[in-house]
């Protein structure tokens, strides 16, 4: 039991009618709630998102508001917000940590695409996809069960469990299957192009469903860094093309489309399943299960349940599988999660559409893969973008 209880949260913005909280006609939300569990765990503070203006100690009758520093001034949970983080306030890595973990997210990205490029060439992709998604479910489970003291999610809402089950379902299962299937028909470059339209298409999901506006700045931003990873990742001189029979090559970019279509919408779903104080450990988790459980019912339906277990025969597959599971579908989308709950959801799939920009290095040394100029100067370009982000 914690010696103090937290009383009051503090939101920026007009929120959007969350329960507990009222509505103050100067745009700030305001409870006065009583909570018995202290989050002295640093990774629990960073997955609900709080940010508390008053703490009454169990002893007094009188709340006594006190501004905690690990937020910075008038940041709380931040799904609710219109202004995420107030203009000035740079001056402590916590105002950055949603910006901080996209940037992780797209690293963890870099190390899943080199892992299951290998595992994919050995064992196929339809079977990299399904042994993921089981190895993430236990992975996720194992740390739920070490942070949150349960294997599995319980107590959370069936609302919750719909929209993270459904965008697990739209963003691991449907969008991955059609950006799998693009990869094998017309290579990695278009598809990595047709993803880079993520960021664009989050951020006019996230302006009609979710009410988050972006400052001119910022999309000014982001446009620039969607520009320069395109710079990149159509950059002729990275790798060769492949070629394809002219109706494989539109439906490779229609899958693509639907690829960059899925993660966008799953990001969607998934920020309004986390809406108020839920931790974004426990909605991956939901949503790995659910995406698991549907990937493996397909799987013993077709009867394929035997041949994607015999892969694991293969040592090198395995551990190719290992490594892109743990970088990928358990921290990589645990920390997409974290991104999204912290940020807007445009500025978040910005910041993990670095992928192609990043992977620029590993794949010249692993793969001897060629960087051409535009490359440089796309990457350069993506870089100042991000640093636009960062302080706008």
């Amino acid at each position: 039991m914690c010696p103090t209880s937290y009383s009051a949260g503090r939101f920026i913005g007009v929120g959007r009618g969350v329960d507990g909280f009222d509505k103050c006609r100067t745009g700030h939300l305001r409870a006065w709630q009583a909570r018995q569990d202290c989050f002295e765990s640093p990774l629990l503070r960073l997955g609900c998102g709080y940010r508390l203006d008053s703490v009454k100690s169990s002893t007094d009758s009188a709340p006594k508001p006190q501004w905690s520093p690990h937020w910075g001034e008038g940041v709380g949970p931040r799904q609710d917000a219109t202004e995420i983080r107030p203009k000035g306030a740079h001056g402590t890595l916590s105002n950055y940590l949603g910006e901080m973990a996209a940037l992780a997210t797209a690293l963890c990205w870099v190390v899943t695409a080199i892992s299951f490029t290998i595992a994919g060439r050995q064992a196929g992709s339809v079977v990299v996809n399904r042994l993921r998604l089981i190895l993430a479910v236990l992975f996720l489970s194992l740390t739920h069960l070490l942070v949150k003291g349960q294997w599995l999610v319980t107590g959370a809402e069936p609302d919750r469990w719909f929209w993270l089950g459904l965008s697990g379902i739209v963003g691991l299962v449907i969008g991955d299957g059609f950006l799998l299937q693009a990869l094998v028909w017309i290579g990695p470059r278009l598809p990595m192009l047709m993803m880079s339209l993520v960021p664009i298409i989050s951020a006019a999901l996230g302006w009609v469903f979710l009410g988050e506006r972006l400052s001119a700045v910022e999309m000014l931003a982001i446009g620039l860094t969607v520009g320069a990873v395109a710079m990149v990742v159509t950059d002729k001189k990275n790798g060769n093309d492949l070629q394809v029979e002219p109706r494989r090559y539109w439906v490779g970019i229609l899958m693509g489309l639907g690829g960059a279509l899925g993660q966008a919408v799953g990001l969607i779903m998934s920020k309004r399943g986390m809406m108020g104080d839920f931790d974004p450990l426990s909605a991956t988790l939901i949503r790995m299960i659910v995406a698991a459980t549907v990937m493996w019912a397909v799987a013993l339906f077709r009867g394929q349940a035997g041949a994607t277990l015999r892969a694991l025969n293969d040592r090198r597959a395995s551990l190719a599988i290992l490594a892109g599971a743990i970088a990928g579908p358990f921290v990589g989308v645990w920390l997409s999660l974290v991104a999204v709950k912290l940020t807007r959801v445009g500025i978040a799939s910005t910041l993990m559409a670095l992928t192609p920009v990043f992977v620029l290095v590993p794949s010249y040394f692993l793969f001897k893969e060629r960087v051409g100029l535009r490359s440089i100067l796309g990457t350069a370009a993506a870089v100042v973008g991000v640093v636009i982000i960062l302080l706008a």
